[in-house]
């Protein structure tokens, strides 16, 4: 899975490059179909309070997109809230997933035995 980085207004720290490696690794325990995800760090200073950090974190999975955003005083909170955003949407897309797949199977199921249920009472009928 590629990661792209993006920091504004600030200079990327290997520190907090490695974090984010980490953070996004795992992610892969959930949910092995991550295409790719972009990561943009941000900075906003203001006159009338304190430097405000922005994580906004993009993963693109199959026919879905995820996006999760956070802003905080501290970079690495503003980092660890994102993550965990996007870590409980993508469980819950898996969960979707897993839940249509099995409904689907068990529709399927349930129409084959009627269909051999409907077969078998005609074979009677036929004797």
């Amino acid at each position: 899975m590629e990661v792209r980085i993006v920091a504004r207004h600030f200079e990327l720290t290997p520190a907090l490059h490695a974090r984010i490696q980490e953070k996004i690794a795992r992610l892969l325990r959930h949910f092995s179909g991550l295409i790719d995800c972009m990561v943009t760090l941000s900075t906003t200073k203001s006159k009338s309070r304190a430097e405000q950090h922005h994580a906004e974190i993009n993963i693109h999975l199959r026919n879905k997109n995820i996006c999760a955003k956070s802003d905080n005083e501290n970079m690495y909170a503003a980092i660890e809230e994102a993550t965990r955003k996007i870590d409980r949407q993508i469980v819950s897309h898996k969960d979707i997933i897993k839940n249509h797949h099995h409904i689907a199977a068990k529709k399927f199921s349930q129409t084959q035995s009627l269909q051999m249920v409907a077969e078998g009472e005609m074979q009677e009928q036929v004797s």
